[in-house]
């Protein structure tokens, strides 16, 4: 078997194609919720799992996930991640 490279970063893909990549390090924070209040997450609330990344602008909680996936490199398509996260790590004083 051919060896694979060590991943650093997660991918998150919704149902729709829309998807987020994060670091690894990063991604250890945040979790994949089916449920909430005890009740299954309704479609609108992201069912059947929906990320919850802590820290995050909402537009980063994908819904409707389907895939997680593990790469070496960041995500070409997520580059406004990067800019975001380093927008709001100046924020907090970083």
């Amino acid at each position: 078997a051919e060896a694979r490279p060590r991943a650093g970063h997660v991918r998150v893909v919704s149902v729709t194609g829309y998807r987020w990549s994060f670091s690894l390090e990063d991604a250890r924070e945040m979790l994949l919720a089916t449920r909430v209040g005890g009740e299954p997450l309704s479609h609108g609330h992201g069912a059947p799992a929906r990320l919850v990344a802590p820290g995050r602008r909402g537009f980063q909680w994908v819904k409707w996930v389907t895939r997680v996936e593990l790469h070496s490199e960041p995500d070409p398509g997520a580059f406004p991640s990067t800019i975001f996260s380093s927008f709001s790590a100046a924020g907090r004083g970083a």
